[in-house]
């Protein structure tokens, strides 16, 4: 007989019902010997990779830096910190994914001002996934952040300076956007 409700609850757990599933103890010790070694020739693996899939990073985002230099999209960092202190224009904190690339832009508009979603300023792994910003991200994206369609500035901010910098773009008025990769490399 088939039930035709579904319990909110499952009935109570009972012992009997279940059959244990182990390991019997002499596969264990055949096995364990060689679990060691294979775990570390993936550690040694990993280190490499992750070297070369970092250098691929930076070599890719350098060569969207060129583009946009290229296009007349970069804005020096001198002139985006006077920018944000006079108080003129919005920053925008751009992440590709939780693992970065992680990118800073500004446009002379007040996009604060200007969306017609709700703006997200916040800490952009707490925005991700809130579908109540993605109109927001995807406008954001096609009218400041694309490569092809966007008007905002990329600055290029060295590494030694990104503390500085985050530190002024939180005291000014800014924006954070969350874009794929996909449509980032477009």
């Amino acid at each position: 007989m088939s039930r035709r409700f579904t319990y909110l609850l499952e009935p109570p757990f009972r012992p009997s019902e279940t059959k244990s599933k182990t390991v019997p103890a002499w596969l264990t010790l055949l096995l364990f010997p060689f679990l060691i070694p294979t775990l570390l020739v993936g550690a040694a693996i990993s280190i490499p990779v992750t070297k070369v899939s970092a250098w691929r990073e930076r070599r890719r985002e350098a060569a969207f830096a060129r583009a946009m230099a290229h296009a007349g999209r970069v804005l020096p960092l001198p002139a985006f910190e006077e920018a944000l202190t006079s108080g003129t224009g919005t920053s925008i904190s751009e992440t590709l994914s939780i693992k970065g690339p992680f990118r800073v832009w500004w446009s002379p508009d007040d996009i604060l001002s200007a969306s017609p979603y709700p703006t997200a300023s916040g800490v952009w792994y707490e925005l991700r996934g809130e579908d109540r910003f993605e109109p927001f991200f995807r406008w954001c994206f096609l009218t400041y952040t694309s490569p092809i369609t966007g008007s905002a500035h990329l600055v290029i901010v060295p590494p030694a300076d990104a503390s500085r910098i985050d530190n002024l773009l939180m005291s000014s008025r800014h924006v954070t956007t969350c874009s794929s990769l996909e449509a980032a490399h477009l």
